[in-house]
């Protein structure tokens, strides 16, 4: 017996791996790829790869392509690196099905300021399921004061002394 699941692509982006809220990526390149469908056919598709770390590169279909012509303000993709995509899910009909499938903002996302760490002074990045902003608030919440994961380490063990 084969469980469906089975066959997911995850050599690339999924539904799956984004829940929630949008997640901001900074594409890298973009450029054609053979990619290997379900049935074990190879097909070019059009694959965008991003700059940060831990992040799967992601087919892009006609509806995609669309929204980052749109957000980049560009249809070529050779322009479309340095550019900020949200990616979010949506359902949508598939295949006689209502389906959950990635979508993009067609427009770029603002940069926030990066929130800094009132102890060592360094740019607060994001832990677990929480992005630098989220993290900020919590430790500023529960200790406080905004603060990297580090500085929060040591001052929750601070206040365990007291």
């Amino acid at each position: 017996m084969t469980n469906w699941k089975k066959f997911k692509n995850h050599n690339f982006l999924g539904s799956w791996d984004v829940e929630g809220k949008d997640l901001v990526l900074t594409i890298s390149g973009a450029g054609q790829q053979d990619v290997q469908n379900p049935s074990g056919k190879k097909e070019k598709c059009l694959v965008v790869s991003f700059a940060e770390d831990g992040y799967k590169p992601m087919i892009i279909n006609s509806t995609n392509g669309k929204s980052i012509e749109k957000a980049t303000g560009t249809p070529y993709i050779e322009q479309w690196p340095g550019h900020r995509i949200a990616i979010f899910t949506a359902k949508v009909s598939a295949f006689g099905d209502m389906v959950d499938a990635l979508r993009i903002r067609d427009t770029e996302p603002v940069k926030t300021a990066p929130h800094i760490c009132e102890d060592c002074g360094k740019e607060i990045r994001g832990y677990g399921d929480m992005d630098g902003e989220t993290f900020a608030m919590y430790t500023k919440k529960r200790l406080g004061k905004e603060l990297c994961y580090g500085c929060s380490i040591a001052e929750s063990k601070k206040k365990e002394t007291k």
